[in-house]
């Protein structure tokens, strides 16, 4: 429906999906940056890494684990350093 018919609301609901796929978009790209990273360091990411990775909804920290991830000694020691 062109955006000319809708009501002042339904351009809301749009604007804020919209806003709402590209937040997820970032939070996808970052996630699938740091499991690059430790496949391409340690030759894969261990199971329980990859879960943590992937329920992070956090730009900011999964950036900083990006950061972990190529300056990481082991695996083990990128997992010992992860938050929580």
């Amino acid at each position: 429906m062109p955006t000319a018919f809708m009501s002042n609301l339904e351009r809301e609901w749009l604007k804020e999906g919209k806003k709402e796929g590209q937040e997820e978009g970032k939070l996808s790209e970052a996630r699938s940056a740091v499991l690059e990273a430790l496949d391409a360091k340690f030759d894969r990411a261990a199971d329980t890494v990859a879960d943590y990775i992937k329920g992070l909804n956090d730009v900011a920290l999964l950036r900083a684990l990006l950061r972990r991830a190529v300056t990481a000694p082991s695996l083990d020691d990128f997992r010992n350093q992860l938050p929580g």
